[in-house]
């Protein structure tokens, strides 16, 4: 589940590198996928595949990391392409 916060330079939330050195913008998303696959559940990253689509698009902005209706549909359609087989 990539956050705007960590994907995408533009955003208005930014974590302060000096306050918070070890900060890793991948940390959330592997920590997720660690623990699922822990516990046997098959996982799939999408932060490649926001990164390459241009995440300054796919997320609400401003103060609200959420997706937005492109982002979405980005993982509606990668997420089913990977299932359907």
């Amino acid at each position: 589940v990539p956050s705007g916060v960590d994907l995408d330079p533009g955003s208005a939330i930014r974590v302060d590198p000096a306050r918070w050195p070890t900060y890793l913008p991948s940390q959330l998303a592997e920590t997720l996928r660690e623990a699922s696959e822990a516990a046997g559940i098959e996982t799939f990253d999408l932060s490649s595949v926001f990164v390459s689509a241009g995440p300054e698009t796919l997320f609400v902005g401003g103060l609200d990391f959420h997706w937005n209706d492109r982002g979405q549909a980005l993982a509606a359609v990668r997420t089913a392409a990977r299932i359907a087989p």
